[in-house]
């Protein structure tokens, strides 16, 4: 492993930033300017100190803080999420109830009523904890559909306030429905009247059950009759989190009742007689009380900053993203195969991809200075990546813009290493511009473009493609160092990434203009990934070649140099490797361990004996072909036998 300390003064955001300011001084968007920036972020997020931005490290928060600190001096709009840039969320979450959860309300006039928790009331499982003392709003069902011509929220100020909601939509049994009927819309879903209430500054919500929803033939017992909600719910509002309290019907009415309204019966046959709202602030009401929740797990971080678009097309939305996470100090995902602990620095994965994110952001913002572009423009560093494009998932069930004003998604993962002028972008088929578009601008910036119309695979722009939204992936190949320590940022091609950035702002700038959003397409099938085969092989010398130890022929036993479970039986899909000897003739072939081995020669091997009658036919020093699969991917190596 090559060492990667870098001098203090490097490691500070701020005087990173210092350094380029002789150049910055003379033209901030010239191809040194952007070349400079480039290697000291890329240098940076690839340094020891940030222990590879593996998800349990310190490293991954010092890179967190870092890609703010960038974002907001910027001067892009960093306070999306209750003030920060930082959109969090829990891997391997545990959700409990703490130990003091209460809640009093109090009608105009009348005398406080404590409710008891369990019977009355639950806090349910994406609610914020704290304490309460606050007026009281009922909202309706908590719905604003500018489609249906209904906003519950029309002409009310409902900021800090606890908003009285009713589950579900108007009209719930009516097929003719404006909000679907029987079949649930958009609006009646949980999170929507969450982040509905937040958007217009509610404290609080007390949620209910609406008529339609309550069970029938129930008896006189309210646990049957109007049952509590578990605390556990599929619904996720990220980390925008107010007090969420699910309430009995009978523990709101006396509110409505002391303002001198009707009971809930009521306003909810008012509601669906016209589909116009019967909201209102309940003057005089109060709920007090404490709210507590418990929370363990990893906490997560995606990076999100924004540049606000401008015109008829100003909430439309463009995303650029890339993750910032990598293999922390191996494990799992390491092709090194060794029980080593060792800092995977990950300089091309995903080191240079965020700073071709950073750099671009800087771009688009100066040159936007004065004019802010047509369409927003959301710049997201993604967490978790590695683990399963975690991060990614979570955005888009949890969107700081709605999906459906989301027009494309570019995503930048493992751009470091330009070979050849060979630049491939995946997802070209997912909308009808893009073949076009690609082309032209991978003649502008001399580039030979490889492009793949498909928009899935192992990275964060399948979590948009999935979601039928436009996808450009873009991307450099794998290599020999790829998920291993040796992915450093001396290997970087820190010139190529200054053009990849110039071609991506370009892309960016062409979609921000244009007259019409991307039309997304289908494309079936899928694509193969560049350089996956070379990576899989992979090395371990500093130089990225495999360390090979000449092999003399022998005049003793042939052997391969592995092992396997010995009486194991017979496995169609091949013979498992256990182990894998050291410098051996197997390792010198690139074998690894976890490898499946599917014919040696023409003979195929399903077990070690398999294994150990096929060696034989050969002899110490003699050439064997060895297939093998690995990660899914069908490979052919040539080793050469020691002997004993």
């Amino acid at each position: 492993m090559l060492a990667r300390h870098l001098p203090h003064w490097l490691c500070c955001a701020g005087a990173v930033l210092s350094l380029a300011t002789p150049l910055l001084a003379q033209d901030p968007l010239s191809r040194e300017a952007i070349t400079l920036r480039l290697k000291q972020t890329s240098q940076y997020l690839a340094a020891d100190e940030l222990e590879g931005r593996g998800i349990n490290t310190a490293g991954i928060d010092k890179a967190a803080d870092y890609l703010a600190a960038e974002f907001t001096r910027m001067g892009l709009d960093t306070k999306r999420y209750q003030g920060t840039p930082f959109h969090t969320f829990y891997l391997g979450s545990r959700f409990g109830l703490g130990k003091t959860n209460s809640l009093v309300l109090t009608p105009a006039g009348g005398k406080p009523t404590e409710l008891a928790m369990g019977a009355d009331f639950t806090p349910l499982s994406l609610s914020g904890s704290g304490k309460l003392n606050l007026p009281v709003a009922f909202m309706g069902y908590g719905i604003t559909a500018p489609k249906h011509n209904y906003d519950d929220y029309a002409g009310i100020d409902v900021a800090g306030h606890a908003v009285i909601v009713l589950r579900n939509e108007p009209r719930k049994t009516d097929v003719n429905s404006p909000f679907d009927g029987a079949q649930p819309s958009e609006f009646a879903v949980l999170s929507h009247k969450v982040l509905n209430a937040i958007e217009h500054q509610a404290a609080a919500v007390l949620l209910v059950t609406d008529s339609a929803s309550l069970p029938t033939d129930a008896g006189d017992d309210p646990a049957k009759t109007d049952p509590l909600l578990p605390f556990l719910v599929k619904s996720n509002v990220g980390n925008r989190q107010i007090p969420i309290i699910h309430c009995r019907r009978a523990a709101v009415e006396p509110l409505l009742r002391s303002a001198g309204k009707l009971d809930l019966v009521t306003l909810e046959q008012g509601i669906d007689s016209d589909l116009k709202p019967r909201s209102m602030r309940l003057p005089g009401s109060l709920i007090a009380g404490e709210i507590s929740l418990v929370r363990t797990g990893t906490l997560l971080k995606n990076v999100i900053a924004v540049l606000p678009g401008s015109g008829p097309h100003a909430e439309e939305t463009l995303i650029l993203g890339a993750h910032y996470d990598h293999l922390g100090f191996g494990g799992a995902g390491s092709l090194a195969f060794t029980n080593k602990k060792e800092i995977h620095n990950g300089a091309d994965d995903n080191g240079s991809g965020t700073s071709v994110l950073i750099e671009a952001a800087r771009q688009l913002t100066l040159r936007h200075a004065k004019q802010p572009p047509a369409r927003r423009i959301v710049f997201i560093a993604f967490t978790a990546e590695e683990s399963g494009l975690i991060g990614s998932e979570r955005y888009v069930k949890d969107p700081l813009f709605p999906l459906n004003q989301t027009v494309a998604m570019l995503n930048l993962d493992m751009v470091g290493r330009l070979r050849q002028e060979r630049l491939t972008v995946y997802g070209t088929g997912t909308a009808t511009e893009f073949d076009p578009l690609i082309d032209r601008l991978g003649t502008k910036h001399a580039f030979s473009i490889v492009k793949k119309p498909g928009g899935y695979g192992p990275s964060d722009h399948a979590s948009f493609h999935q979601r039928s939204i436009p996808v450009l992936h873009f991307f450099t190949g794998l290599h020999k160092q790829y998920h291993r320590p040796e992915d450093d940022s001396d290997l970087l091609n820190v010139e190529g990434m200054t053009r990849i950035s110039q071609m991506v702002v370009d892309t960016i700038e062409e979609l921000a203009a244009a007259k019409q959003r991307p039309t997304p397409q289908k494309v079936s099938g899928s694509d193969d990934i560049e350089g996956l085969a070379e990576a899989l092989l992979g090395g371990t010398g500093d130089s990225g070649e495999t360390a090979r130890t000449p092999l003399k022929p022998g005049t003793g036993q042939p052997y391969l140099g592995l092992s396997s479970r010995k009486g194991a039986a017979p496995d169609d899909a091949g013979l498992k490797v256990e182990r894998v000897t050291r410098d051996g003739p197997a390792a010198n072939a690139g074998i690894r361990s976890g490898d499946l081995i599917l014919k040696i020669g023409a003979d195929p091997i399903h077990t070690f004996d398999d294994l150990t009658a096929t060696v034989k036919k050969f002899k110490s020093g003699q050439k064997v072909t060895v297939q093998l699969r690995r990660a899914g991917v069908d490979l052919e190596v040539e080793a050469t036998l020691g002997g004993r």
